[in-house]
């Protein structure tokens, strides 16, 4: 991976994710107004000998060349469910076997751009700061905000307190609910309690019985999703909040997940998913650091 340089890369987001990852350069080169057509994805595709997956891992053989003519039909998938699914929200089409940003560009189409620079950052090596992470925890607070909970950043990222439990009291402040003072039990080395933000639906009386939302929010590779998902303690964090409900969980990730993998993630019952497609109607201001990493990408050359 060349500095300055945002190339075609199936293995950027990790095994799980080699679909997005094409999907994405597309949308990319197109945000570049650099369009790849369907059919130059696939010349590129038999040029790297990247063969056909199955719930992400390869199948290898005679066959590999041959299988990878169905790769552009999955990433044509994949598109087509953000179309599908995002509506005006969504800034791409679909002209002359290629994507294409959309003619007439509108406030409503930036703030899925603004979560698919995020992702590249990380993936193609930003070093701007506050890092990619910091950013997305940032953005998953607001995002939730407009999703009608009241939310407050718990993550290292944006929190104030290197204190977990001067963290969590000024969480709880900002969402108007009261928290253990010494929490416990906390790991020793504990920053944060594998919590990035701290959600609530508070009911107009003082009575238990809340809603509450515990996210971790991660950029990570698609590898790690189901570790995270499993790393918020839903019953330690019911007695952080003084209540006798735990709250619900969730895993905040700027990619797109796709069907398969979403199904495997939730299959483990340990709490929902908020992907790209789910945040980005959601989004709120821009952040601190946006426009810097909006220029970083405006840099990069394309090369497919």
């Amino acid at each position: 991976m060349r500095s300055g340089v945002l190339g075609l890369d199936i293995d950027a987001y990790g095994a799980e994710g080699q679909a997005a990852a094409l999907a994405d350069f597309m949308e990319a080169a197109a945000l570049r107004r650099q369009s790849v057509t369907f059919s130059g994805l696939e010349e590129a595709i038999k040029d790297h000998g990247w063969g056909e997956i199955d719930n992400g891992l390869f199948i290898t053989g005679d066959e590999q060349m041959d299988r990878a003519m169905q790769w552009p039909d999955r990433v044509r998938s994949l598109i087509m469910q953000r179309a599908s699914i995002l509506g005006a929200n969504y800034p791409f089409r679909i002209r002359a076997n290629a994507l294409q940003l959309k003619a007439r560009h509108t406030r409503k189409h930036s703030s899925y751009e603004r979560l698919l620079i995020l992702t590249i950052a990380h993936s193609w090596g930003y070093s701007g700061k506050p890092r990619p992470d910091v950013l997305f925890e940032r953005l998953v607070v607001g995002a939730l905000k407009n999703a009608g909970f009241r939310s407050a950043g718990i993550g290292t990222g944006t929190r104030a307190s290197k204190r977990f439990e001067n963290a969590l009291a000024e969480a709880g402040r900002q969402v108007g609910i009261s928290t253990m003072s010494s929490p416990s039990p906390v790991r020793r080395s504990a920053k944060d309690e594998k919590v990035d933000v701290l959600s609530v639906v508070n009911w107009r009386d003082p009575r238990p019985g809340r809603i509450s939302l515990i996210t971790q929010a991660t950029v990570g590779k698609s590898g790690s999703w189901m570790r995270k998902l499993k790393e918020p303690e839903p019953p330690k964090w019911k007695n952080y909040l003084l209540e006798k409900m735990a709250p619900l969980s969730a895993l905040a990730v700027p990619h797109h997940v796709d069907d398969r993998h979403l199904t495997d993630l939730l299959a483990v019952e340990r709490g929902t998913v908020l992907d790209r497609l789910r945040l980005a109607p959601l989004l709120g201001e821009v952040v601190d650091g946006e426009p810097d990493m909006r220029a970083w990408f405006d840099r990069l050359d394309i090369e497919l």
